[in-house]
């Protein structure tokens, strides 16, 4: 499990003098080869950028989307030609690889936290609640990720049938991992 947050710079974003988080999570993969745990995915469990970080929230907003953006196109894609060349060498090799060993990503939060909003730790959500009307409403990365979500799913009217897809996904995912695991360990 990791969870990748950087507040000052991208997911992708190369951080000069210190590792960035993809370089943090090729380390991590590199000594889970190094020490056997090659069958293992990493999953990131958690990432989101706050939106109480800037007084503007269309600015705060427009970041968060940035960054959610950001984050999830390459744990999903792997990195851009234009990525993969800003990676010292020794990382090339690892990231060529990509969806061979990277899991599922979660954003933190669903929903901003009421009374505490104003504060970093309640405005990571991809709802906000709109005071005046009353209700929930989607910020810029929760729209985006919901468009992304819409094109994989044609059929949005149908939200069990898309809940049934996943979980198929998902369990074929954990079969295979199984498997491979068992040929690996256990002696025919």
């Amino acid at each position: 499990s990791y969870h990748p947050y950087n507040y000052s710079k991208t997911f992708a974003e190369q951080n000069p003098g210190f590792l960035s988080p993809l370089q943090m999570l090729l380390e991590m993969r590199q000594t889970m080869l190094d020490n056997g745990d090659d069958l293992v995915k990493i999953w990131a469990s958690e990432y989101g950028l706050p939106t109480s970080l800037n007084a503007d929230q269309a600015v705060a907003y427009q970041n968060q989307l940035k960054f959610i953006k950001d984050f999830l196109n390459v744990w999903g894609d792997g990195l851009t030609d234009a990525q993969m060349a800003q990676l010292p060498a020794e990382y090339q090799e690892l990231a060529a690889s990509w969806k061979d060993w990277v899991g599922p990503a979660f954003i933190y939060s669903l929903r901003d936290r009421l009374g505490l909003e104003a504060t970093e730790q309640g405005s990571f959500g991809l709802y906000y609640f709109d005071e005046a009307t009353s209700t929930w409403k989607l910020k810029p990365a929760g729209q985006w990720i919901k468009d992304l979500l819409d094109a994989q799913n044609p059929d949005p009217t149908d939200p069990l049938a898309a809940l049934a897809a996943s979980l198929q996904k998902l369990v074929q995912q954990v079969a295979t991992s199984i498997q491979a695991v068992l040929q690996t360990t256990v002696v025919p």
